[in-house]
């Protein structure tokens, strides 16, 4: 489907605005050829990503299953989410994923 200019400068709104359709539109860039599921899982990190972001949570610790996309949201949409809204903030990322050990 084709997006008219009118309908694309909504779509844009809507990412800068609403942290969800941000990543659904990153994970679409990041994974072309992969579907996107929406899960309470995403609707609950997205939420309190954003409480964390107003500074009403300081500390967050995420505990969801493996392929839930916790590292993508949490490493590369959010960050770039943030910085887009202010962008002074700064960002310390450390993932971690098994096998990735140097020897």
């Amino acid at each position: 489907m084709l997006l008219t200019p009118e309908n694309q400068r909504v779509l844009d709104a809507i990412c800068r605005t609403d942290f969800v359709s941000f990543t659904q539109k990153a994970f679409r860039i990041l994974s072309p050829t992969a579907a996107f599921r929406m899960s309470f899982q995403i609707e609950a990190l997205a939420y309190h990503l954003e409480l964390v972001r107003q500074g009403k949570i300081r500390r967050l610790i995420i505990n969801f299953p493996p392929r839930s996309l916790k590292s993508m949201m949490t490493s590369v949409a959010w960050p770039a989410y943030v910085l887009g809204h202010d962008p002074s903030k700064r960002f310390v990322v450390v993932s971690y994923g098994p096998g990735t050990n140097a020897a």
